[in-house]
């Protein structure tokens, strides 16, 4: 008894199901950078006393009375920064991939939000340093960078999966081109001339 091969469509679906942890994950880790140059920018100029690689880096080391501040320390907030955002864009594309595709930015947005609120309740649950007790300002402006950050994961995963299915579509025309030629008789590498048939190049004669 032969094994039923699986169908070119529901080759492609696993294919997918196999692509979103990478690609969420490549999203949000890029997401990241942008927040964290909006992060940088409310932290220099004085909208907020909170960054989000000093809270990830707290909670890594388990930092609760002082933010990182050995270049060490900061290293590692910033790879552990990277590594949640990667983490968050990764679920955000399973969330995506698992819902209608409309508005993938608003929803990625909103994902954002979610994720603000989370990251606020548990940091001042662990009483993470920066969270604990935030001012005003700083929730605002994390609110801020939050949302961007979502929208921007929302954006590319859904730029990616439209490069996907354009690809697809045109691997899939390619192949149903070529299995007319074969129906047909004539092969790319066949070459019709003088109304016969040659295989490879035009004969001479």
């Amino acid at each position: 008894m032969q094994n039923a091969q699986p169908t070119q469509s529901q080759a492609q679906q696993g294919a997918s199901s196999k692509d979103w942890f990478l690609v969420g994950g490549a999203a949000g880790s890029i997401a990241t950078m942008v927040r964290g140059l909006l992060d940088y920018l409310f932290y220099v100029s004085g909208a907020s006393d909170v960054r989000f690689p000093d809270i990830a880096g707290g909670a890594v080391l388990g930092l609760r009375s002082n933010r990182p501040r050995t270049t060490a320390e900061q290293s590692i907030g910033y790879v552990a920064d990277a590594a949640f955002g990667g983490l968050f864009g990764a679920s955000l594309a399973l969330l995506l991939r698992n819902t209608p595709t409309r508005n993938p930015v608003l929803k990625g947005s909103l994902f954002g939000v979610g994720l603000w609120a989370a990251t606020f309740s548990l940091g001042a649950l662990l009483k993470i340093d920066g969270l604990a007790n935030p001012s005003p300002k700083s929730t605002a402006a994390s609110f801020v960078s939050t949302t961007v950050y979502g929208g921007i994961v929302g954006y590319l995963i859904d730029r990616f999966d439209r490069r996907t299915v354009i690809a697809r579509q045109d691997k899939e025309s390619a192949g149903q081109s070529q299995e007319r030629l074969h129906n047909t008789g004539i092969l790319d590498t066949d070459v019709v001339q003088d109304g016969r048939r040659y295989s490879g190049s035009p004969q001479p004669w």
